[in-house]
């Protein structure tokens, strides 16, 4: 994803956005989650067509770890592997549904794409929200009102 070459970016972004759908425990392995999506977050600032292959890698990546908590209880799980940076992806996706160039290549759909699939795949779950946990409403609330408030404006 450090690559100078758009096009090198942009494959990465797609193929880890592959890896996601097809092989979950690789990217939900620790030593490599917290790297990953830090990479997927800073593409978010990047070229239009890398940032809308990081949207739709962070919506393969909630998709895989809200699949993974739900399979490893039998009840409803407590936390998933993005409770903790749960803020920050909604937040860095609402960034980029404002960025200027949001218009082009689709970005603005994709990242509004990514931001539903966060609301849809953590309402399986608890967020942790600092020292406590909570269910994810008061962020949903939230982040629905941020969502209406630009459509009004839109």
């Amino acid at each position: 994803m450090g690559d100078e070459m758009v096009q090198v970016k942009d494959s990465a972004a797609w193929t880890i956005g592959r890896v996601c759908e097809r092989c979950p425990a690789a990217v939900l392995n620790e030593t490599y989650l917290k790297p990953l999506l830090e990479a997927l977050l800073q593409s978010l600032e990047g070229e239009t067509r890398v940032a809308v292959n990081a949207c739709w890698a962070l919506s393969s990546l909630v998709e895989a770890a809200a699949d993974a908590a739900c399979e490893a209880v039998d009840d409803e799980p407590a936390t998933f592997a993005l409770s903790a940076m749960f803020e920050v992806i909604v937040s860095k996706l609402l960034v980029t549904t404002d960025r200027g160039d949001a218009g082009s290549n689709n970005l603005r759909n994709s990242a509004y794409e990514a931001l539903m699939d966060m609301v849809k795949y953590s309402a399986k779950v608890r967020v942790d929200w600092g020292q406590q946990q909570s269910r994810p409403s008061i962020c949903l609330f939230r982040t629905a009102m941020v969502w209406f408030r630009r459509l009004l404006l839109w």
